[in-house]
């Protein structure tokens, strides 16, 4: 160990963007203090002017947003389902295919 301590890294997988595209994680919308929301939230709720959105700097189109939960919604449909309720995992099947 070197003077400087030991460097420690976050995991992709805690980044707040990678945990709001990958993992159900909320981000807040507008600003610190807007409402907090999920990727599927947002996918079933924003009108298409609202698009894209930005992260952490990083622009994501509808289309962009929609392959990121793509694979999810199998592999986390009750999670989803939590989220968005049936009709808005019909809305986000309904994108998808």
């Amino acid at each position: 160990m070197s003077k400087e301590g030991t460097k420690l890294y976050v995991p992709s997988y805690q980044e707040p963007d990678f945990n709001f595209l990958y993992n159900g994680g909320e981000m807040f919308v507008g600003s610190i203090e807007g409402p907090a929301t999920t990727i599927y939230k947002l996918l079933v709720y924003f009108d298409d002017y609202q698009y894209p959105v930005l992260i952490r700097g990083k622009s994501y189109s509808k289309t962009d947003l929609i392959c990121c939960v793509h694979d999810q919604l199998t592999s986390k449909k009750d999670f989803i389902l939590n989220h968005v309720g049936k009709e808005g995992y019909k809305k986000l099947w309904d994108m998808c295919v």
